[in-house]
């Protein structure tokens, strides 16, 4: 499903570059659960980003089915990750303004899908958070907001799915339960790649990718 080829990025920041990651290679087939392990600055969010779609490397080839999206302009990653992409925050990156429901509904919007309600609640029910659809997010814990972040990333009906430390703002107890929720997805077809800097999340994978300063070690 991804190839990536010799990928590099850097930001600069007054004047000064910091190398995000450095020729980086990669190859994750359909189907995989993967963990990226690394500790905080080693370029996990940055391949994330790549592989999602909302950055572009500086160098280097990201295929996603043998199309090179690494080519696409604007438009083009927009497309993809419309199409493809279902992102999941440590921050959750709910809006406070909309309620659980409302927040579900977002990417259905964007695709312009009619008749979603019972796709909504039954997700909902699925993830133990039914009763909260009208709750505001800031209303709920954390384990529970975490809960409609991977629901608001599965009405994207993604292929991959794209989590960044999803445990990182949760308790041992929600770790536990956050990814059971991810494996039984994969178990259901979807792709997923795990960015943690947590070994005990890392082993809940099926596959493990080490990193360090920008490069994958294993």
């Amino acid at each position: 499903m991804i190839r990536l080829e010799e990928i590099t990025k850097k930001y600069t920041d007054d004047s000064k570059d910091t190398i995000a990651l450095d020729g980086l290679s990669l190859e994750i087939a359909a189907g995989e659960m993967v963990a990226v392990l690394g500790t905080s600055g080693c370029g996990k969010s940055t391949l994330l980003n790549i592989l999602g779609g909302m950055d572009r490397p500086d160098s280097g080839k990201y295929f996603f089915e043998d199309e090179e999206v690494s080519s696409y302009r604007a438009m083009g990653l927009h497309g993809f990750r419309k199409k493809n992409i279902g992102f999941v925050y440590q921050n959750f990156a709910l809006l406070n303004r909309y309620t659980i429901y409302e927040n579900m509904e977002i990417p259905l919007l964007a695709r312009n899908q009619k008749n979603y309600r019972k796709k909504i609640m039954d997700c909902l029910e699925q993830l133990g958070i039914a009763e909260y659809a009208n709750k505001f997010p800031q209303k709920l814990s954390g384990g529970q907001q975490q809960r409609c972040a991977i629901g608001r990333a599965l009405m994207t009906d993604c292929r991959l799915m794209l989590c960044d430390e999803p445990t990182g703002a949760v308790d041992s107890k929600t770790t536990t339960e956050i990814m059971d929720i991810l494996r039984k997805e994969n178990k259901h077809g979807k792709t997923i790649v795990i960015a943690t800097h947590d070994s005990n999340v890392a082993s809940g994978c099926t596959r493990l990718l080490r990193m360090s300063d920008g490069r994958i070690l294993n």
